[in-house]
C-alpha cells in the first residue's frame, strides 16, 4: 500500500543519515588485528624472501592469541541489515530518536532474522 511505501522511504532516509554519521570512523569500518609476532618486521629488501630468513619467518598461528573488538563492524552491518520491520516493526522510530547521537549502536535483538543478517554481512566484509 501507499502507507507501506513512504513508511520504507522514511526508514532508508533514516539509515542513510546514520551511515552517514559513521561513514568515517575508521573502528566502525575495519577491524584491526595485532601483529602475529610483536617483534615482525618488514624485510629490508624486497629480493629477500620471508621463508628464507630465519629472523622473518611468519610465526604460526594461534587462534587463542588473537584479541579483537567485533562490536563495531558487528553494530555497522546491524545497521546496514536492518529493514523497518525490525524491533518488532518500530525501526524507524529506533533510527529517528538517535539521529544526532553519533556514538548510536543499534541494540541487538532476541530475535534471529536480524541476527542471522548481521552476522552475514560480517561473513561478506571478511570475504572482501
Amino acid at each position: 500500500s501507499k502507507n507501506d511505501g513512504r513508511a520504507a522511504w522514511e526508514f532508508k532516509e533514516l539509515k542513510f543519515r546514520h551511515l552517514l554519521l559513521i561513514a568515517r570512523n575508521s573502528k566502525r569500518w575495519h577491524v584491526f588485528l595485532s601483529p602475529r609476532s610483536p617483534k615482525a618486521k618488514p624485510p629490508q629488501q624486497s629480493t629477500i624472501l620471508a621463508s628464507t630468513t630465519p629472523a622473518m619467518r611468519i610465526p604460526k598461528f594461534a587462534p587463542s592469541r588473537v584479541q579483537f573488538d567485533a562490536n563495531p563492524i558487528m553494530a555497522t552491518c546491524r545497521l546496514i541489515v536492518m529493514t523497518h520491520f525490525d524491533y518488532d516493526e518500530n525501526a524507524t522510530s529506533v533510527l529517528s530518536d538517535n539521529l544526532h547521537e553519533a556514538s548510536f549502536v543499534p541494540p541487538r535483538t532476541e530475535g534471529d532474522a536480524l541476527q542471522f543478517r548481521e552476522l552475514m554481512c560480517v561473513l561478506r566484509f571478511a570475504d572482501m
